[in-house]
Order: C-alpha cells, then structure tokens, then sequence
C-alpha cells in the first residue's frame, strides 16, 4: 500500500506542476518549435529566391552570348524581358545589378545610348558596392560621350572615384579632351594612362598609339615655335 501511495502522491503531484506550469510549458514549447520552424521556412524561401535570381541570370548571359554571334529581334526583347524581370522580381540582389549592365551593353550594341544611360543610372541608383559602381560610371561616361554629351561625361570623371580603373578612365578623359581640341590635355590623359597601366596588355597599345598620333608638343624637343630656322 506504501508502494501504491507513493506513487498516487506522484501523480497527483504530477497533476498539480502541470495545472500550474503545463500551459506555459507548451506555449515555450510551441514558440521555440515554432521559431525554429519559421527560421528554416525562411531559410528555403530565401534560398529559393536567390536560385530564381541565378537561374534567369544565367538565361540572360547565355542569351547575350547567342546575340553575340547571331543577333536578331527576337533575342534582343527576350534578354531586355528578363533584365526587366531581374530588374522587377529580385531588385535587391547582384543579379539584378549585373542584368542591368549586361542590357546596358546589349542597349549600346543597338545604338539605343539613351536606353544604356537608364540601365547605367539604374545600377547606380541601387547602392552597388564600390567596383560595380566604378565600373558603372566608366560605362556611363563612354556613353554619355558617345551621345555627344562630352562636357557631361567629363564632368562626371571628375566627380567620381576611380579605383583599379584609374586606367581606363584617363584614357577615356583623353579621348574627350582630344575631340575638344586640347592635345595637351589629352597627351596628359594618355600618359597617365599608361602610368596606371593602361588597363591591360590589348588596351595599353591602342593608347600608346592614341598618344603618338596627337600632334608634337614642341616642348618636348626644347623647340621654341616663335624661333624662326
């Protein structure tokens, strides 16, 4: 009987803890559970987004590839489609960012500057980390150029930081001081271009020739050219 009344006291000491404390056991039972549940919820959602975003990026470069070697109506509105897409769906992710600036480059290939200058300010607008935003304004620059907007362009090299395209900004300073008549301006440019490098080995030639095709600084010989012979 001793044995029976133990365990009768157990049980209705049992009962007692969980009519006291079995509510909010459950409840921290259910919140921790349930947290953890959300917390991998989110996990796959976040992981499936992502794999979406990479798998219509992956479509665009491939379909800028094709463009490449057999341009046609057709593939330049699917690849504007899913830059859109990117652009729309995952706007806080590096694929949109890259999506832009491959349409951006597309754009240029169809002489639509106007249409490449919106995708540019769009990948800038988006607080790109600090190579895509050079690189951007780079690409914005030449375009801005291009369009004939050259005092534009120059003003916005000036007001940007170069990083590792210092090269590749000179020469493009160069090029529209050069169209602005001021040779010495550009032979400035050139020089300082190849100082930085010249971006790499198949630019650093054209630059060379760029800079030995500008007419001859008098100076550099110590000619007077007031001096008659």
């Amino acid at each position: 009987m001793d044995a029976y009344r133990t365990e009768d006291e157990q049980v209705e000491a049992l009962k007692r803890w969980w009519k006291e404390n079995g509510t909010s056991t459950v409840l921290s039972i259910v919140v921790v559970f349930g947290g953890y549940f959300a917390w991998q919820a989110w996990q796959t959602r976040q992981e499936t987004y992502a794999e979406s975003a990479s798998i219509n990026y992956q479509q665009l470069v491939q379909l800028a590839a094709q463009i490449e070697q057999e341009p046609t109506e057709t593939r330049y509105a699917t690849a504007q489609h899913l830059a859109e897409t990117l652009k729309a769906d995952y706007a806080d992710t590096e694929y949109a960012r890259y999506a832009a600036l491959l349409q951006a480059r597309l754009q240029v290939s169809q002489q639509d500057l106007e249409g490449a200058e919106a995708e540019l300010r769009w990948v800038l607008a988006s607080a790109p980390e600090p190579a895509l935003e050079q690189v951007s304004n780079l690409r914005l620059a030449r375009v801005l150029f291009a369009a004939g907007q050259a005092d534009q362009a120059l003003a916005l090299s000036n007001s940007v930081e170069y990083g590792e395209f210092a090269a590749a900004f000179h020469e493009l300073r160069g090029d529209i001081y050069y169209e602005q008549g001021d040779t010495t301006a550009a032979r400035e440019q050139y020089q300082s271009a190849l100082a930085r490098g010249a971006g790499d080995a198949n630019t650093a030639p054209l630059v060379k020739m760029k800079l030995e095709s500008l007419p001859r600084d008098p100076s550099e010989n110590g000619d007077d050219p007031e001096q008659d012979d």
